[in-house]
């Protein structure tokens, strides 16, 4: 795992939006985003629609055009590459 990855992974803790993460993650915007969809094409994070005051549900599909319309939050094996 490079630098970046580990760099999205640390701050996906809870659900975070592209915004956020691009705000907190030092990098290009094309290469953060390419990063996020390398990370969920390896299942490390799942996409969330944000849904306000209710509670967030997993995207089995998201539209990789339109990445600013969901948050991003690490899985269980995100966490294992992390080693926690």
């Amino acid at each position: 795992m490079d630098e970046i990855e580990k760099a999205v992974l640390e701050k996906l803790t809870f659900a975070e939006s592209l915004s956020s993460i691009l705000e907190e993650v030092e990098g290009e915007r094309n290469v953060i985003t390419d990063v996020l969809k390398l990370l969920i094409r390896k299942g490390w994070v799942v996409t969330v629609e944000d849904r306000g005051s209710h509670l967030s549900r997993r995207q089995i599909y998201y539209d990789s055009d339109h990445m600013e319309t969901y948050s991003y939050i690490i899985t269980a094996l995100g966490l294992k590459q992390l080693g926690h």
